[in-house]
């Protein structure tokens, strides 16, 4: 998508495009939206592969990967936005008005994924330490009712 968005940009024309009668009235410039989509994805993309190799770097590009989701959630809806609301049916069939508004639902979608991947982890995750406390729970009660009984032997 990053890439995808960084090319559209760079072939957009304003001067030959029907989007080019309301700039004015965009929230973002199209190319501008684009550019800073594009080299934001790139550039996590980048960060996530030398994050890999070290330890410390990977929790590091973890915390920048986050406010990126939450960046890339926010620019989104400025995407829909535009689109829905400041682009003309004409600027609305154009290849960038089109980018714009594939990466604005692309990015939604992650986002809804990854909120849902983390609530089920963060399920499982709740699941075992409930498990594992019962678990140590009985065992401490079997523990403590073996030193009662002076029948039960270690053996």
């Amino acid at each position: 998508v990053g890439i995808a968005a960084v090319v559209i940009a760079s072939g957009y024309d304003a001067s030959t495009s029907s989007c080019d009668a309301n700039a004015s009235s965009y929230t973002v410039d199209l190319k501008l939206f684009l550019n800073v989509a594009g080299y934001s994805i790139i550039g996590m993309t980048v960060l996530s592969c030398c994050g890999a190799m070290s330890k410390p770097f990977f929790k590091l590009t973890s915390s920048i990967g986050l406010l990126a989701s939450m960046f890339w959630f926010a620019w989104s809806v400025i995407g829909i936005y535009m689109y829905d609301n400041q682009m003309s049916s004409e600027c609305q069939d154009e290849p960038i008005a089109k980018m714009i508004l594939s990466y604005s639902i692309i990015q939604i979608v992650f986002t809804a994924l990854l909120a849902g991947c983390v609530f089920c982890l963060v399920c499982v995750l709740g699941g075992i330490a409930v498990a594992s406390a019962v678990a140590g729970s009985q065992e401490q009660q079997r523990a403590a009712a073996n030193e009662q009984d002076p029948l039960v032997s270690d053996a």
